[in-house]
């Protein structure tokens, strides 16, 4: 994909300073994206505070391969974490996690999918400041659950962010897999940021019927009504619309909340990265299809806030978090408020 996206750009009629001006721009891009894991602010050490009831839960598909297009794996399999007050992480199976399902079947499930550029050390420090935010804002004890995928940076940044985008792919797969072994009984929320948001979207669109990539997964045999939250989603605005990629997602999607930044300078620039669609991301300019009869933007289910007076030219994470005012909306939303 990447080979082929620089050869058309550089044909002569571009010129060669157009052609090294869009290879810096989308080599901004790159490094942005992955801004969230290597600025001080990433809270790589954040540790849980724990409050008694709540479970603090990581699945991690790090261990599971990249898939080819039309490619599945049968069976996936997670690798399971629990984080204890005394012990701190602990491994475990999905078997854990299932019991804990049985046990406490009301009890609500938070899921958190982090963007690009993470380590599994740097996500556990995120989603910590994440729970912890949560938990303040929580009437009843919650199961908080990381999403962790291998988003850790690898190779040079402008090939490297093409990778995690087709990798991000691939896991909705896994996430529509992890999605359909929760039990109907669980009030759901879900939470992705960036990359982390077309996880989301994709795994919600396969878990509801639909395909990708000539991959589908087991479905939900019975309607959901799931909350979910997006910060700065890094796919384009018309993807839940019905018919396109994400198109089915919304079939179990109860309310939905889209913080975005109309003055993100990296997701303004996601129209470069393919010329044939030029994407226009939805966390800048908001989930939006104006070719529809029925515009997704007028949905009562989906409310957005444009957070760029507060959150500046930044992609950021944690920025969104301390500096927008509507995060708190979100995490209500996911807790089902």
């Amino acid at each position: 994909m990447l080979s082929s996206t620089l050869q058309i750009w550089a044909q002569p009629n571009l010129g060669v300073a157009r052609f090294h001006a869009i290879l810096s721009m989308l080599a901004m891009v790159a490094i942005s994206l992955g801004s969230a894991a290597t600025s001080p602010s990433a809270h790589a050490n954040d540790v849980p505070r724990l409050r008694s009831g709540d479970e603090l839960w990581e699945v991690s598909s790090r261990c599971l391969p990249d898939l080819g297009k039309c490619v599945t794996l049968d069976p996936v399999t997670f690798r399971v974490t629990q984080f204890h007050c005394a012990q701190g992480w602990r491994t475990t199976d999905e078997s854990a996690l299932k019991t804990s399902f049985q046990l406490q079947p009301a009890m609500r499930t938070i899921i958190y999918a982090h963007g690009n550029w993470m380590t599994q050390e740097n996500t556990r420090g995120r989603a910590s400041y994440v729970y912890n935010r949560a938990a303040r804002r929580a009437d009843e004890p919650i199961r908080f659950i990381i999403y962790s995928w291998p988003s850790q940076r690898d190779g040079r940044p402008l090939r490297d962010v093409y990778e995690k985008a087709d990798r991000s792919n691939i896991d909705t797969y896994y996430f529509g897999h992890f999605l359909n072994r929760i039990p109907e009984t669980s009030p759901l929320g879900i939470l992705g940021f960036s990359f982390g948001g077309r996880v989301v979207g994709g795994g919600l669109h396969l878990v509801s019927g639909g395909q990708l990539e000539g991959r589908s997964t087991p479905v939900w045999g019975t309607p959901r009504q799931v909350h979910v939250s997006f910060v700065a989603p890094a796919f384009d605005r018309t993807w839940l619309v019905s018919g396109r990629e994400y198109g089915m997602a919304m079939q179990n999607v109860e309310k939905l909340v889209n913080i975005y930044n109309s003055r993100d300078p990296v997701l303004r620039r996601v129209r470069f990265l393919d010329r044939v669609s030029t994407p226009i991301a939805a966390g800048f300019s908001g989930l939006a299809d104006p070719r529809a009869t029925q515009p997704l933007q007028d949905d009562q289910r989906i409310a957005q806030y444009d957070c760029g007076d507060s959150v500046g030219t930044s992609h950021d994470e944690m920025n969104y978090y301390q500096h927008c005012s509507a995060y708190n909306t979100a995490l209500d939303n996911v807790l089902g408020k």
